[in-house]
């Protein structure tokens, strides 16, 4: 009998890996299994598996764009409140370093996937590896992600269709039509949700690119309004702006508070760590060197040099009086500023159902863990049955509420970000993988069993010599309490701070 909840573990786990990437539209086959301890491999159809073997023949550089596309998201817009929030030297130092451990992350994940198979690996596959307990923290962080991702979305709609209204069709900015509730309501129920509730998603899987575009787009003109001197009117940053729209710029913030505020916002931008398993699975003769030279690396390091550039850029104009949504601090009127808007409020619309599908999955599983855990077998089985539909159809729509709840209300974006990048990135950076690659390369690897992984699925060769194993397994040890202490003090401070500027 198919396990409706393990059905969807395993499908959540392949959608959080494509989310971004747009493979919403494959067709993920049932999976007719029994012990969670048996190996993944086993357990997904002989014809999926030969299609999986078929897809490796991607380059590596073309591997290396995927994460940079995830990377370059919607998220991006609220580098230079992160700067604002840290100063201009402290700023590019916590780019580079959270570059750093996400690409050290990408290493540990990479590592991982060699060793399970790759094929079929993802977070909950490494979770029932190694700690089965923990595939609850994987569906909890996938779901945080998704949800605070599409709550971001939402406000990001509403605030640049509101900005738009008053300088495209002439509405007075304190009229409801200039409202980003009224924007929010509109395109949230009129657009997005339906797009949420569809089972086949491939009418967008070109969505990615186009916000990649995007967003390049805006690097360029953030760039362009920082180093062109004003008396060239096409890029005037002051035209047609407020009064004092260039803030106080300073080389480092003071305040720990501010500086553990900016922190998340850094991670959640860089975060892509669901996608590499994608990537791994893909790339021609997969291998752990070329994962982390060839793709990993690159992708990590163009990212922060992308991120760099934009933070100085528009720090350097607008100091502390940066918006958390970049295009909120650029003059309404002009041109390009309203080409921005108008793209990137179109990619957030796109992007959305690519959150909600693998969030829905992942709440679906946790609910189906509490009422197995609960010892309700007659509940669990229903919801695995017959009810299965309606249990899909209920999360669905309880989730398409509380999102546009949140984004009604809430109106700072720098906030969600920041909440995101504490809770989801913290884990996706740090915990997570250190965690499964500390389990999986035990001490006596490749002979001893204590990881978890039976003897005939560990690779003929050793991937580490002894040395570096141990060292790699002690950076672990070290990035796990600090993941941990992360997430407590990012959260506590973006929770007490509100997500403020300081004005000194």
């Amino acid at each position: 009998m198919i396990d409706s909840c393990k059905e969807r573990r395993v499908r959540s786990c392949l959608w959080s890996g494509a989310a971004a990437t747009a493979v919403a539209g494959d067709t993920v086959a049932l999976i007719q299994s029994t012990e969670p301890s048996q190996p993944l491999a086993s357990r997904l159809p002989e014809s999926l598996g030969t299609q999986l073997e078929d897809r490796r023949s991607v380059e590596p550089w073309v591997g290396c764009l995927n994460l940079l596309k995830t990377s370059m998201g919607t998220a991006i817009t609220s580098i230079p409140y992160a700067f604002a929030l840290s100063g201009y030297v402290v700023g590019p130092v916590l780019v580079a370093v959270s570059g750093i451990f996400t690409a050290y992350s990408l290493f540990l994940l990479s590592a991982c996937a060699h060793r399970v198979g790759g094929s079929q690996t993802s977070f909950n596959a490494l979770a029932q590896h190694t700690y089965p307990w923990a595939s609850i923290v994987v569906d909890f962080v996938v779901a945080a992600n998704c949800i605070g991702s599409a709550i971001g979305f939402t406000i990001i709609v509403g605030q640049l269709m509101s900005e738009l209204a008053v300088t495209l069709l002439g509405a007075a900015a304190e009229s409801l039509l200039a409202s980003p509730q009224l924007w929010i309501a509109i395109l949230f129920w009129g657009v997005m949700a339906p797009l949420a509730a569809l089972k086949d998603l491939s009418m967008l899987r070109f969505s990615s690119m186009f916000g990649f575009c995007c967003v390049l787009y805006i690097v360029v003109m953030s760039v362009a309004y920082s180093v062109a001197p004003d008396h060239l009117g096409a890029y005037d940053h002051c035209k047609d702006a407020a009064e004092g729209c260039q803030g106080k710029r300073v080389a480092a913030v003071l305040s720990p508070l501010s500086q553990l505020q900016a922190i998340p916002i850094v991670l959640f931008a860089f975060g892509n760590q669901f996608n590499v398993f994608l990537v791994y699975n893909e790339i021609k003769a997969p291998s752990l060197q070329r994962m982390t030279n060839l793709v990993a690396a690159p992708a990590a390091a163009i990212a922060a040099g992308l991120f760099t550039s934009l933070g100085l850029a528009v720090y350097s104009v607008y100091g502390d009086a940066a918006e958390p949504n970049l295009l909120l601090s650029f003059p309404s009127g002009r041109r390009e500023v309203q080409v921005a808007d108008l793209a990137l409020a179109l990619v957030a619309v796109c992007s959305f159902p690519l959150q909600v599908h693998p969030c829905r999955s992942a709440v679906v599983t946790l609910l189906c863990d509490a009422v197995q855990q609960a010892g309700a077998e007659g509940a669990h089985a229903a919801l695995s049955g017959r009810f299965s539909g309606a249990l899909r159809a209920a999360t669905t729509a309880a989730l398409l509420l509380a999102i546009f709840t949140a984004g009604f209300v809430v109106s700072d974006l720098g906030l969600v970000f920041q909440v995101i990048g504490a809770v989801a990135g913290t884990g996706l950076t740090f915990y997570l993988p250190a965690a499964f690659f500390y389990k999986l390369f035990a001490d006596d690897e490749p002979g001893g069993d204590a990881a978890g992984v039976e003897e005939a699925q560990r690779p003929p060769q050793c991937l580490f010599g002894k040395r570096w194993l141990r060292f790699h397994r002690r950076c672990c040890l070290v990035l796990v309490p600090l993941g941990l202490l992360l997430l407590v003090g990012t959260l506590g401070a973006v929770l007490s701070g509100k997500g403020s500027v300081p004005s000194g």
